[in-house]
C-alpha cells in the first residue's frame, strides 16, 4: 500500500532518533578495534541431545571465527556480534553480527548454529535489518530541489516453535517500507508472514525449492572475488519478502532480486574445513 509522505517523514524522523541513540551508545566498540580480538563461548545442546561448546571470536582482519572441535565457519567483512547471542530451544544458536556496507547504509545479519553428530551446521543465514538513509548531501547545489531525501528500512522478526526434528518451524514477518521524495510512486509500507520449516537431513531451515539452470555470477567472501559458474539443480530456498537465500554446496548465497543483479549470488561466510 501507499503511504502519506508526511506520516511517513514523521515515522522516519523517529527511527532515525531511535537508531541515533543506539549509536552513541555501541560506538567507537572494541570489537571496530584492529588490535582487539574477543573469544567466546557458548554451551547448547546438539540435535541429538549431547551438551556442546561453541566457540566465537572475531580476529585482526574484521573476520567471525566461529570454532567446533574441527570445524570452522568464517564471516567475513564483520563488525563483530551486536547484542547477545540467544539460546533457542536449546539446541540452536542465534548471532547478529553487524556486517561492512557502503556509506548510508547498515546492515545486519541473522547466523543461526546447531550441531549434530559432531558436525557443525548453518541452519540459516539471513539479513536481519537493512537501512538506506540519505537525508542530507554535501553537494548543495546538485540538491537544489531538496529531493536528496531517501529512507528505505528492511527488518525480520523470528520465533522458533517445536521439540525436536522436523517439528521445528521457524515464524518469520518482514517489515518494509521505504520513503522517497525524489520518487513518490515508490513508497510503500509492507509487512509479511512465513513459516521456514525445518529439514532434519541437511539441518536447515527453508521453505521452498527452486530449480535453477543458468549462468550465475558468485561472489566468495573469503577472496572477494567473483566467479561466473554455471548452477543446475534443485535447491532449499529461504524466501524473506523481497530477498531469497539459496542453499548451495552446504553453503547460504543471497540472491539478487530480479530489478537488481537478478543473476548475482552473494555469500557472506565460508567454512575453512
Amino acid at each position: 500500500m501507499h503511504l502519506n509522505l508526511n506520516n511517513f517523514t514523521k515515522l522516519r524522523a523517529a527511527i532515525t532518533s531511535i537508531l541515533v541513540i543506539g549509536f552513541l551508545f555501541i560506538t567507537p566498540s572494541k570489537a571496530q578495534n584492529k588490535n582487539y580480538v574477543d573469544l567466546q563461548t557458548y554451551t547448547i545442546r546438539s540435535l541429538d541431545g549431547i551438551p556442546q561448546k561453541i566457540s566465537v571470536m572475531l580476529d585482526y582482519d574484521d573476520r567471525l571465527k566461529i570454532s567446533y572441535l574441527k570445524d570452522t565457519l568464517c564471516v567475513y567483512r564483520s563488525y563483530g556480534v551486536e547484542g547477545k547471542p540467544l539460546i533457542l530451544g536449546g539446541k540452536f544458536l542465534e548471532i547478529m553480527y553487524g556486517y561492512k556496507e557502503g556509506s548510508n547504509i547498515e546492515k545486519r545479519r541473522a547466523l543461526f548454529l546447531c550441531i549434530n553428530r559432531n558436525k557443525l551446521y548453518v541452519p540459516m543465514e539471513v539479513t536481519s535489518l537493512s537501512t538506506f538513509d540519505l537525508g542530507e548531501v554535501y553537494n548543495k547545489e546538485a540538491d537544489s530541489l531538496k529531493l536528496f531525501n531517501e529512507y528505505a528500512r528492511y527488518e525480520l522478526k523470528l520465533k522458533l516453535s517445536g521439540k525436536n526434528g522436523a517439528s521445528y518451524k521457524l515464524a518469520a514477518k518482514v517489515y518494509d517500507m521505504s520513503v522517497s521524495k525524489r520518487d513518490p510512486p515508490t513508497n510503500h509500507y509492507h509487512v509479511s508472514n512465513t513459516t521456514l520449516n525445518f529439514d532434519s537431513t541437511e539441518n536447515i531451515f527453508y521453505n521452498d525449492y527452486k530449480n535453477i539452470d543458468e549462468t550465475l555470477t558468485v561472489y566468495y567472501p573469503d577472496t572477494q572475488t567473483e566467479k561466473k559458474q554455471h548452477i543446475k539443480g534443485a535447491f532449499p530456498v529461504i524466501s524473506l519478502g523481497k530477498i531469497e537465500y539459496y542453499y548451495i554446496n552446504k553453503g547460504w548465497f543471497e540472491k539478487g532480486s530480479s530489478e537488481n543483479r537478478g543473476n548475482y549470488l552473494t555469500g557472506y561466510s565460508q567454512r575453512l574445513n
